[in-house]
């Protein structure tokens, strides 16, 4: 039940991402969201600054795209650490340490959300430096509850955060 309500959020949340703008489709979120334009599609007499910024947009939502993704593992094998391995809890200060999965749901939903916006806030290259950090965190995160998974024993007793920068 849990994996088809996440490839449900994950379908909308893409389709609402590359859906073009009409009035009928809610252009004022959308703006607020900082989504312009239909990101897949490029008119012959575009400007080449317009053809970068397409391909910036497409980059970003590429990125987040990823990011849901690995969100979508760690709540898995965080359900499988939690309610199948005896001796674990949650390690995030934020959540209990035996949280529901809705708590668990919405506090990934939520951390998304929270990501995606702060990244459309943040200007270039700061918002590709915090996604990066954001998305290494995340794999990293996924890596220590492989290890338990496969019987290992964590190295890390709470939350890490990495910070990562880009070189281009």
């Amino acid at each position: 039940m849990m994996r088809k309500i996440f490839l449900i959020v994950f379908v909308l949340a893409l389709a609402f991402a590359t859906v073009p703008a009409s009035p009928a489709s809610g252009d004022n979120l959308k703006l607020a969201l900082g989504i312009k334009e239909p990101l897949l599609k490029i008119r012959p007499d575009s400007s080449i600054t317009t053809i970068i910024t397409k391909q910036k947009q497409q980059e970003k939502l590429s990125s987040f795209v990823v990011l849901s993704g690995m969100s979508v593992v760690d709540f898995f094998q965080t359900i499988n650490i939690l309610f199948d391995k005896k001796g674990y809890h949650e390690l995030d200060p934020l959540l209990a340490k035996h949280p529901s999965r809705g708590e668990l749901i919405a506090f990934g939903v939520g951390g998304l959300i929270i990501v995606y916006l702060v990244r459309q806030w943040l200007p270039e290259p700061w918002d590709g430096v915090f996604l990066d950090s954001v998305i290494t965190s995340e794999g990293w995160n996924i890596t220590e509850n492989n290890t338990v998974l496969e019987g290992g024993k964590r190295r890390m007793s709470g939350i890490l955060l990495i910070l990562t920068l880009r070189l281009n």
